[in-house]
Parts: C-alpha cells; structure tokens; sequence
C-alpha cells in the first residue's frame, strides 16, 4: 500500500506558482513512490507543472528492504480568492 505525506506550500498572494514537498511510498521502488504522489496530487491539485526529485531514501527492517520513499516538489498553478 502506498503512502503519501503532503507538506503545506509557499506561495505570496497574487502569486502563479506555488510549491509543496510531498513524500510517497511504494514497497517496489522509487520510481513508482514518485508515480503515488503524482497520482494522489493530481487528485487535489490543478494544473501541475513540474515534479523535481528532491530526495530518496530506504526503509529498512530486519535486514530487508520495507519502502522506498521518495520526496518530490511539486511546482502547481495557485490562485488566491480574495
């Protein structure tokens, strides 16, 4: 099963872009954790731009692998309401 931990994100009133750090899961590897938050972002998000790997690392147990996880920033269009 997958995980995804969502950050909040920075942007100034009347900004375009805003950024948040999302970190996803997956017990097969780093490139489908990234693929989880993609997915689960694209969920709640509009108009996602870029997604930059910002970091990767292991869960370890017992001497095995448990979970790749990978951390994205994701780049995404922000409107504000007044």
């Amino acid at each position: 099963m997958a995980k995804i931990w969502a950050g909040g994100y920075a942007a100034g009133v009347g900004a375009e872009t805003a950024d948040n750090c999302s970190i996803g899961t997956s017990s097969t590897s780093w490139e489908d954790a990234a693929n989880n938050v993609i997915k689960e972002a694209s969920k709640h998000l509009r108009e996602l731009r870029v997604a930059e790997v910002v970091k990767k690392d292991l869960v370890v147990r017992n001497g095995k692998v448990e979970a790749y996880r990978t951390r994205l920033k994701l780049s995404f269009k922000y409107e504000a309401h007044a």
